[in-house]
């Protein structure tokens, strides 16, 4: 499925926003979708720590179930595309990106058909069962809502 996450990084800037600029959070939020590194530790730590932000990227089905809060499932081929921002002095620079993917009924229905992926320069994308374990550990409280955040609870500790 790599391929087929690599064709949507290449979309998603066409996408719509989930809001019109980056959501300053915490270093807790930043640091989620996997461990943070040695090096990400020490820049959360510094006085530069606070400077980390999200921006929402939603395909047509995304924006679709998001206007539907959720009630019913997303449709299949829904995406949202979750880019990690640090604030430089001359705006933002991608860090990392998590991304998920509403797949057929039967994908995998623990986790709500939803496929998830995770992006960094160093490693490419990182997709499969343990990934999708990881997100879906955040994303497990939101069953009631198809495992999206529909609302701002994501950003209360």
């Amino acid at each position: 499925m790599s391929d087929d996450f690599a064709a949507l990084i290449a979309q998603y800037p066409s996408w719509t926003k989930r809001t019109d600029k980056p959501v300053s959070i915490s270093s807790e939020i930043f640091a989620l979708c996997r461990s943070p590194t040695p090096r990400e530790q020490k820049f959360a730590d510094s006085e530069h720590g606070k400077l980390r932000y999200l921006l929402d990227w939603l395909n047509p089905g995304a924006v679709t179930g998001l206007a539907d809060r959720g009630a019913k499932p997303f449709p299949v081929g829904a995406a949202i595309v979750k880019e990690k921002l640090v604030s430089t002095a001359t705006g933002y620079e991608l860090a990392a990106r998590g991304i998920m993917v509403k797949r057929a009924p039967g994908f995998d229905t623990q986790f709500g058909d939803w496929e998830f992926a995770y992006w960094e320069a160093a490693t490419g994308i990182v997709t499969g069962k343990e990934q999708s374990q990881y997100c879906a550990g955040c994303h497990a409280s939101t069953q009631s809502t198809d495992f999206v955040f529909v609302d701002d609870s994501w950003r209360r500790p």
